[in-house]
């Protein structure tokens, strides 16, 4: 069976999953590859119909034949935006700073004039609610980004249309099958299809697949040739990813600063600087914003410091016993590795001479220290999450190792990653007491 024949079915299947609260019509006349007419223009599509549709291979694509019988207009869309981003206490305040109402209501109606692309997207808001507003605040980071640079209309148009439609090979597989670079290569493939849709928006969704932040550390040389809609999205994605993530608990604009700020010179360099200003001018608040407690809860970081500097050592060793065990590894594992170690050099976070400080700091509850210690914290916080992605890594390239001996040492150096991974203090800054 072709691809696009499979895909054809489960996008059938979708659709007869929403039946019930958004019918699907024939748009045009369904033919199967033979040219016999399966459903007559203008007839819903049921789900006896969408059977019937599923048992053959079509003349065309499902989606370039159907559409909606509610679909989401512009108005919707952006109002679906504003009450993700402004329910968001994290984002509301950047927003109020740098909203433009006008502006950001062309984002939303750019792509409402292809009709498929509006189908597709009705579709995906009703089958995942959840992922849809994730990729609404992708989609609001870019233009803000974007409009903050003072890019072109189009450029704005592209950057957004592209993040939102980022996942929408997602309706085309069976649920929770297909990796992230596989749905991107389905998207990738779906909007390639559509007439007239700037060629940008395909490249840039194709090109998250070499998204550098989750990959490894770019080289500053291979960053500049990147092209300037891809690195809008690449940092909107970053800044996403880094404040939402699990070891970074949910920290705001300001508090992220310190991370921006370490890799700027190697990601986006000119836009990761407008941004940086941007959150700066906008006088947000801390999220970790008690710093009493925070001081008081020092003991956990140094605890950290200890479990990280244990982490980096099994670390060293993994990297030594990998380079012995395979002849070439991945260059997205060794630029993983590159970034893990660039941020212990740049921030001096596993030094010595650092954790006999902080534990000065908390002896004498310097006060005066609250705002180096919060930097300490998201240090932290960011290199327990590279170093997480370097063990996945890991052991997805251990798993393939055919020699047992040699595979042996590198199985327990895993297992002794996991275990102290179970002893760093992840989440203590969620405490209300502590995170306001």
């Amino acid at each position: 069976m072709e691809q696009a024949d499979r895909m054809s079915k489960e996008y059938a299947a979708k659709l007869e999953s929403i039946e019930s609260k958004n019918g699907a019509l024939a748009s045009q006349d369904i033919l199967n590859k033979e040219g016999a007419v399966l459903v007559k223009a203008n007839t819903e599509l049921n789900a006896a119909r969408l059977n019937k549709i599923r048992q053959h291979a079509l003349e065309k694509p499902l989606e370039f034949s159907i559409k909606m019988q509610n679909s989401l207009a512009r108005n919707e869309i952006y109002q679906q935006m504003l009450d993700v981003v402004t329910s968001n206490s994290l984002l509301n305040g950047l927003h109020e700073q740098l909203h433009n109402e006008e502006d950001l209501t062309d984002m939303c109606g750019f792509f409402t004039q292809y009709p498929t692309l509006v189908q597709l997207i009705t579709v995906y808001s009703q089958i995942y609610p959840g992922k849809m507003k994730k990729f609404l605040l992708l989609a609001w980071g870019a233009w803000l980004i974007a409009r903050s640079t003072q890019e072109t209309q189009m450029t704005k148009r592209a950057v957004f249309t592209a993040c939102l439609f980022l996942d929408i090979g997602r309706l085309f597989i069976s649920n929770g099958s297909g990796s992230n670079d596989s749905i991107l290569s389905l998207s990738h493939q779906v909007l390639g299809k559509v007439n007239g849709l700037p060629n940008t928006i395909v490249r840039s969704i194709s090109n998250m697949k070499i998204y550098p932040t989750s990959l490894g550390l770019l080289k500053r040389e291979d960053m500049l040739d990147v092209a300037h809609e891809d690195q809008i999205i690449w940092l909107s994605r970053f800044v996403q990813v880094g404040m939402s993530d699990k070891f970074a608990f949910n920290v705001g604009p300001l508090d992220f600063l310190p991370v921006l700020k370490l890799y700027s010179s190697h990601y986006f360099p000119r836009y990761s600087k407008v941004l940086i200003d941007k959150i700066v001018s906008a006088q947000l608040d801390h999220v970790i914003s008690d710093e009493k407690n925070l001081l008081e809860n020092l003991r956990k970081l140094l605890i950290n410091h200890v479990v990280l500097t244990e982490w980096m050592d099994l670390f060293e060793k993994v990297e030594t016993q990998l380079k012995l065990g395979s002849k070439r590894l991945p260059l997205r594992f060794r630029q993983k590795a590159e970034q893990v170690l660039f941020i212990v050099s740049s921030t001096g976070l596993l030094s010595e001479s650092l954790a006999r400080w902080m534990s000065h700091v908390e002896e004498m509850q310097l006060s005066d220290a609250a705002a180096e210690v919060r930097e300490y914290f998201i240090f932290q916080q960011e290199l327990a999450r590279q170093l997480s992605q370097y063990v996945s890594m890991s052991g997805f390239l251990i798993s393939r190792i055919q020699d047992i001996e040699k595979k042996k040492p590198l199985l327990l150096l895993h297992k002794d990653f996991h275990k102290l991974a179970s002893r760093f203090n992840y989440n203590f800054l969620e405490d209300e007491s502590i995170a306001s």
